[in-house]
């Protein structure tokens, strides 16, 4: 097959998680190179220009075959549950599941989808075998992904919100921006430096960002919510040694929850970074709504996260109370992090509350969006001890939180 547009950078639909798959990517060789520039070229043809959604995909002697469906019709179809068999095994599942994790299936299971769906999958010829020059399914996946929308069923996402963002003129406003998004590459490369796994993606909201991990065990989760501390340290530091307008003064939340990454186009073609809508985002929002100057609120949530026992994966169930007390065990591991030239002794991160006698109270709020819809919340604290410096303090107090009060839990 001689793919249409010879200039196509395969490598731009294939971005890399981490280091290790960019060194992947890098030593592909000509064959393997070729072959997924005619996945690509054969996935953007079916696409059309946007009219459809990708599905499935499974491997054939000739190329791949593809399942595709007008977007218009995809709503009704991936609100339904379908039975089909992946394997030896008959499954009957939400269709939202076909649009979770890996799209590869068996080509009986997709023909099976296809018959149930009413849609005929369609044939993309290849100049090789995937499985003859060793491509990685990962890759074709990726690049399916790219012409589809991806369903996570339970993600962490964080939002920074800069406070009175519209007072500002349009040149400090820029300025914010940037300072903000420094603070993030900065917290970033810092958790990358100390040997954290990270898989962050981000898209601005017009006066912050929402920050996304695609590694949703419970580490990964961790591992974002220590990235938001480290970026609001990072923006404090910044307030202190700023001058005018250029370091904004911070607002954050914190959320585990359902939520739909896509690509935008761009030149006809999707772009390279996705972007999230769901209802993680829209808590996140009406949470931050509320929020007072440089506090911090964790959502009210419960989650099936996966995480890693005796060498298997299973699926754990984990609150909000719960994942606060798992990542205290993982603070250690930022220890030595340097933050404005001074590494850091210690970190604590809590929930705030009443302390008593014998125990110490977590206190749960209720905020009412401007839907009347409530959203229960916490209020988060994080202090971080640095050599020789004054500590950094991040979030309100109890005394100073702006919300009723729902109850108190215990620690």
């Amino acid at each position: 097959m001689k793919v249409k547009d010879s200039n196509i950078k395969v490598l731009d639909y294939l971005l890399p998680a981490s280091e290790d798959t960019c060194s992947i990517v890098v030593s592909l060789n000509d064959e393997q190179r070729d072959t997924l520039a005619a996945v690509n070229q054969g996935v953007h043809d079916l696409w059309d220009l946007g009219r459809q959604i990708m599905l499935n995909w499974c491997i054939t002697n000739k190329g791949i075959e593809v399942l595709s469906v007008p977007y218009f019709l995809a709503p009704g179809i991936l609100s339904k549950n379908y039975s089909w068999s992946n394997g030896n095994q008959k499954t009957t599942q939400p269709a939202m599941n076909l649009i979770k994790g890996s799209r590869l299936l068996t080509r009986e299971s997709l023909h099976q989808l296809a018959k149930t769906i009413g849609i005929k999958p369609a044939l993309i010829k290849l100049p090789y075998n995937l499985t003859d020059i060793l491509v990685d399914n990962h890759f074709v996946d990726e690049i399916v992904k790219r012409y589809s929308i991806s369903y996570v069923e339970d993600g962490a996402v964080a939002l920074f919100d800069i406070v009175r963002f519209s007072v500002y003129d349009t040149f400090d406003q820029v300025t914010l921006l940037n300072s903000l998004a420094y603070s993030i590459n900065s917290a970033h490369n810092k958790l990358v430096e100390n040997g954290l796994s990270v898989k962050f993606a981000r898209t601005t909201t017009g006066d912050g960002f929402y920050i996304w991990n695609r590694d949703n065990s419970i580490q990964g989760n961790i591992n974002l919510y220590h990235l938001m501390h480290i970026v609001l340290a990072n923006n404090a530091i910044s307030q202190i040694h700023s001058h005018g307008h250029t370091a904004p003064r911070l607002k954050a939340a914190f959320q585990i929850g359902q939520y739909y990454e896509y690509y935008q186009s761009e030149s006809l073609q999707p772009t390279k970074y996705n972007y999230i809508v769901g209802d993680a985002t829209v808590k996140l929002a009406r949470m931050l709504e509320y929020a007072l100057p440089g506090q911090i609120l964790v959502g009210d949530f419960c989650s099936r996260l996966p995480r890693q026992k005796d060498g298997n994966r299973i699926m754990t169930e984990v609150d909000t109370v719960k994942f606060i007390d798992l990542l205290q065990g993982t603070l250690a591991d930022l220890k030595g992090l340097v933050i404005s030239d001074q590494e850091v002794d210690a970190i604590k991160c809590y929930l705030t509350g009443e302390k008593t006698e014998d125990d110490f109270l977590v206190s749960r709020y209720k905020v009412s969006d401007k839907h009347g819809f409530g959203h229960r919340v916490y209020n988060a604290k994080v202090n971080i001890y640095r050599e020789n410096q004054d500590p950094i303090y991040l979030g309100l107090q109890d005394h100073n939180v702006n919300m009723t009060e729902l109850e108190r839990i215990p620690d």
